[in-house]
């Protein structure tokens, strides 16, 4: 006697998208299956919107089915068992598939969220319309390169985060949330993005620079992350103390900091200090810049007038503002011209004072000139001084024989360089020794 099929009703529960199958077992005395049983099925009732619920046959109950609903779908099918045995008969059950949503989420704010590195994002509320879903969301791993501050998973609420931007870029992070169906039988959604854009700040360190007087100082500040951040794009305005050394505000944007300043009333190094800020697009900064300015040498063409065989001393004085000596000025020099002067050399070894010993080998004026070459520290100028150098006479002892009651004549004559009478040398004397000799007298 071949057996007759003897079903129950069930209850299958899947995921949008997913397939069921049903090949129902022997479990007698309830459930009996007889081998080789073979199922036809049809749609009994199906809820509104659920796609995919097909009649068919076979040994094993099948379909694959899309709940595009944000709630709980349901199918029933209609089967009817067939056994194999001839005139063992049939059966009717039915079998009922739920069909669990693919959950969406929505976010508030909806994002996405723009902020400047240091600012603190706003919490992120994450709701689904399917009742009863849980929302994990995680952000990328690893984390840019560069962000701190950023947290990486957590349930239903994205919570407020201060992040930190330490390139000169902007980072764009991206957390994913997927909800899943709740009770006993879990439903993933798909993963959607929530997007934050932090901006770079700028972060600009205090620096110094030193020129000299007249020169241009230029500060471009470069990205040197960490410790120093610079946008692309970064701009700068800036204040300074009004009229010195020729620093001037500006306050139209520029891409580098840069001005022309004097130093033309001292002969120290003076200074101004640069407020700047810094527009990164995003955020400014403030950053400070001292620039030194250091004096140049000016010092005027001199004249000095000297006697044979003494030595020339000239120490530019500061004089400001027709003559400025920097403190510390050194000076080398080469001679220009020289005539019957000696004494007189090159020197190529930085001196604080031009001097020299110089001698006229010549009965009558004669000069020399040097070229000087100052060295401010900052700066060169060069000058000239020329040196009028007098002669000195050099007569030498002389003897003359007369006869008595006559007299003697002595003009001495330039004979250089053994003996050099200048022009208009004159001449007095005493006497010395006298013997038996009379008419002598002494001339003053």
């Amino acid at each position: 006697m071949n057996p007759k099929p003897r079903m129950q009703d069930s209850v299958k529960t899947i995921c949008s998208g997913s397939s069921f199958s049903v090949t129902p077992t022997n479990q007698q005395p309830n459930q009996i299956v007889p081998f080789g049983t073979t199922y036809t099925w049809t749609v009994s009732s199906v809820s509104a919107g659920l796609i995919g619920g097909f009649s068919g046959s076979g040994g094993t109950i099948i379909g694959t089915l899309s709940n595009p609903s944000d709630t709980v779908e349901t199918i029933i099918y209609d089967v009817i068992a067939i056994g194999s045995g001839v005139g063992c008969g049939r059966d009717t059950f039915q079998i009922t598939v739920n069909v669990n949503p693919s959950p969406r989420v929505t976010f508030s704010p909806s994002g996405p969220q723009t902020i400047c590195s240091g600012d603190t994002t706003t919490t992120v509320m994450i709701t689904s319309f399917t009742p009863g879903a849980t929302i994990p969301w995680n952000s990328i791993n690893p984390l840019p390169s560069g962000l701190s501050g950023a947290l990486q998973n957590g349930v239903n609420v994205i919570p407020s985060q201060t992040l930190i931007n330490n390139t000169n870029l902007s980072i764009t992070l991206v957390d994913s949330a997927q909800a899943i169906t709740g009770g006993g039988f879990s439903c993933p959604g798909t993963k959607t993005p929530y997007v934050f854009v932090i901006n770079p700040k700028p972060k600009i360190l205090d620096t110094v620079r030193a020129i000299c007087s007249g020169d241009t100082f230029r500060v471009t500040p470069a990205n040197v992350q960490p410790s120093q951040i610079v946008p692309n794009g970064t701009t700068y305005t800036w204040t300074a103390g009004a009229n010195q050394l020729g620093a001037t505000n500006q306050n139209t944007p520029q891409s580098t900091i840069s001005q022309t300043l004097s130093n033309s009333g001292s002969n120290l190094t003076d200074s101004v200090t640069y407020t700047v800020y810094a527009d990164g697009g995003c955020a400014k900064d403030t950053f400070l810049i001292k620039v030194y300015v250091s004096p140049k040498p000016k010092i005027l063409d001199t004249v000095r007038t000297i006697c044979s065989g003494d030595t020339l001393r000239v120490t530019p004085a500061n004089v400001q503002p027709s003559q400025i000596v920097p403190v510390g000025t050194t000076y080398t020099w080469i001679i220009s011209a020289a005539g019957n002067i000696t004494g007189q050399s090159g020197q190529s070894t930085p001196q604080s004072t031009i001097s020299q010993p110089l001698v006229n080998n010549s009965n009558v004026l004669d000069s020399v000139t040097y070229t000087v070459y100052a060295n401010g520290g900052c700066a060169k100028d060069t000058f000239l001084i020329k040196v009028y150098v007098n002669p000195k006479p050099k007569i030498l002892d002389t003897v003359r024989t007369i006869c008595s009651g006559d007299t003697f004549r002595v003009t001495p004559a330039n004979v250089q360089p053994s003996q050099i009478v200048p022009a208009g040398t004159n001449y007095t004397w005493v006497i010395s020794t006298a013997g038996n000799i009379t008419g002598q007298s002494g001339q003053s």
